[in-house]
């Protein structure tokens, strides 16, 4: 042990060496820095040693790298401070993320410390370190869905990596494929890939084949590069042993056609830039829960509604296609389902303002159709859908929308 304590000294003298020689701490203060240093080396190297242990040491090792930049930040101007570039610039943050991986090492079961070094090396902006951070806590917590979804939103969100995240968000369902969260995430994760797709061409005007073609030419070697760092990254993954985890839901995400930036055409002339992609993530989804034991017709109705919900916010979208594919695939596996057949009705007018000029016709066609269902398992569901708008027509003062709804509602209570 004291073999170790030492060797683990012996590296942190050449950084202490260059703050004293740049003036930024002084002899005896670089003395209290290695007695302080020592006494947490002993303290981790114990057999009774803590984790506590080293997140003190971590902290006391931050604290001290931020001592260091105030005090070159506020000597600087009097030119006491050496300011050239030095091994010292960059050790602290390094002996701080090698405390950490030694953390780990010997409680790997520590999700705080895990976390606290996640934290600490997004904080840094150092992509690889995260990235393989983020590897070993997946291997070693397979079956964390918060973990897996926190890593794809690393990829998609910071890294811009919608391969990746896409690539953890399949491999996160093979382990937890019963897991109704992970499930909800893959769906919203294709449809803000959409989204932010068809933004980015209507920022860069790329709506045409012809402007897009172009547009890949010109991307071509970025593409190339970030290709091979898709394939080491995939490579990275193949450690996990997912051979005994997968369902058959699992199975046919993996034939699923991916949606691809470079992807020609619009939504009308691309079925994938309308979200069926995403629509074909729910219908893995929800064959795939409800064979399990929580088949039930109340849990299956409340989980289509999450999925419903997700597309409401979605305004880039066709969101009537949207659910209007959703309502229909349930309706086939359920068609007696009278919740099903009310937002059916309701979908014309579930993103229409009521301020709209179409809003009154579209009303009056709803109501027409239910009339024509004929069918009493719906009234209390419509009747309260119309209500609802009722009630939003009195907030925004609207009156006279107001008297043709209060109309509508009587006559649709009456109705059946």
């Amino acid at each position: 042990m004291a073999e170790n304590v030492r060797y683990f000294l012996e590296q942190t003298v050449p950084e202490l060496e260059d703050l004293e020689r740049k003036n930024v701490f002084s002899k005896a203060e670089i003395n209290k820095i290695m007695r302080r240093r020592t006494e947490f080396e002993h303290r981790i190297a114990g057999r009774a040693s803590k984790s506590a242990d080293f997140i003190k040491y971590i902290q006391y090792e931050m604290s001290l790298d931020n001592l260091r930049r105030k005090r070159i930040e506020r000597l600087s101007p009097t030119g006491i401070v050496d300011m050239s570039q030095s091994i010292s610039d960059w050790s602290g943050q390094r002996k701080i993320l090698f405390i950490f991986q030694r953390a780990v090492r010997k409680f790997h079961g520590d999700l705080q410390l895990w976390s606290l070094y996640l934290q600490y090396a997004k904080e840094l902006g150092s992509i690889n370190v995260v990235e393989q951070i983020y590897n070993k806590m997946l291997q070693l917590h397979p079956t964390d869905t918060d973990l897996w979804i926190s890593a794809a939103k690393f990829e998609f969100e910071e890294n811009a990596d919608a391969k990746n995240a896409r690539i953890l968000l399949q491999r996160a369902l093979r382990f937890n494929s019963e897991q109704d969260k992970l499930w909800l995430n893959y769906f919203v994760f294709e449809l803000s890939y959409i989204s932010k797709l068809l933004l980015r061409r209507k920022i860069l005007g790329l709506n045409s084949a012809a402007l897009q073609i172009e547009q890949e030419e010109l991307d071509e070697i970025k593409k190339e590069n970030e290709q091979r760092q898709i394939n080491e990254r995939i490579q990275l993954h193949e450690d996990m042993s997912t051979g005994n985890f997968q369902s058959s839901g699992t199975v046919e995400l993996n034939n699923l056609p991916e949606t691809d930036i470079d992807m020609l055409g619009d939504p009308d002339s691309n079925p994938a830039l309308k979200g069926d992609v995403a629509l074909a993530v729910f219908r893995i989804a929800v064959d795939t829960l409800t064979g399990t034991k929580r088949n039930s017709k109340g849990y299956t109705l409340s989980l289509v509604k999450k999925f419903i919900s997700i597309v409401d916010g979605f305004e880039v979208l066709d969101r009537d296609y949207l659910v209007s594919s959703i309502v229909t695939h349930m309706s086939s596996l359920d068609p007696k389902c009278s919740e099903y057949i009310v937002i059916a009705l309701a979908l014309p007018l579930r993103y229409l303002s009521i301020s709209s000029p179409e809003f009154p016709i579209k009303l009056q066609l709803s109501v027409k159709n239910y009339l024509k269902l004929d069918e009493p398992s719906t009234r209390n569901g419509y009747v309260e859908f119309l209500t609802k708008l009722l009630e939003a027509c009195r907030n925004e003062e609207n009156d006279t929308r107001a008297v043709l709804l209060q109309q509508l509602v009587k006559k649709c209570k009456c109705s059946v």
